[in-house]
């Protein structure tokens, strides 16, 4: 008989909240075997940055349904993104909230020095400062929502999904990330790379 139970598999980062603690422990996205290990589990107790401690964020690979997504929290104010993509996970792509919320769209400008800029054009200080106070609750905008997961096959496969958030008084963000678990082989190559400090 079939076992139709779900499996979801954890990953785990680890973040100071100030920010600038380059430490080797800090780079990698760690499976539940390695994070459990007396290692990690002795660096997280002892190890400080600026008299911070370690903060731990924990993210489910499974099979989603919209209510699990609808569910997710906002962060606070970071995205663990580029580590998943440096260990080896593959960025999907995402689904930009002040976009279905606000209908504020990022605008892509070519700067005159020929950098490339992407914004969200408001029509005054006033606008930009509501908006981004505003929380969105995600269940209001179901039906949008699901329309962009099913881009993903998010019910029919295994995936990384979680929501990164900030409202700070120059940034503002709303974005549900979503990753594949990617090639293990990278992830090797990375952590290979990282412990001969050839990536930083």
């Amino acid at each position: 008989m079939l076992n139709n139970k779900q499996i979801t598999k954890k990953y785990y980062v680890l973040h100071h909240y100030f920010y600038g603690c380059e430490h080797l422990n800090e780079q990698f996205v760690y499976d539940e075997f390695e994070f459990k290990s007396s290692k990690i589990q002795k660096y997280i107790n002892t190890h400080r940055y600026k008299n911070y401690k370690i903060d731990v964020y924990c993210y489910d690979l499974k099979k989603w349904t919209v209510e699990d997504v609808l569910q997710l929290e906002e962060s606070n104010g970071w995205t663990p993104a580029y580590l998943f993509v440096q260990n080896g996970f593959e960025l999907l792509g995402e689904i930009d909230l002040v976009d279905i919320f606000d209908k504020q769209k990022m605008v892509k400008e070519v700067l005159k020095d020929g950098t490339v800029s992407h914004s969200r054009k408001y029509s005054s200080m006033g606008e930009f400062w509501d908006a981004k106070n505003t929380k969105h609750n995600l269940y209001e905008k179901k039906e949008d929502i699901q329309q962009k997961l099913e881009q993903f096959e998010y019910s029919a496969r295994n995936l990384l999904i979680f929501r990164t958030t900030r409202r700070s008084l120059f940034s503002y963000w709303d974005v549900i990330q979503v990753f594949s678990e990617g090639d293990s082989k990278n992830v090797e190559k990375f952590r290979n790379k990282l412990q001969c400090g050839k990536v930083r």
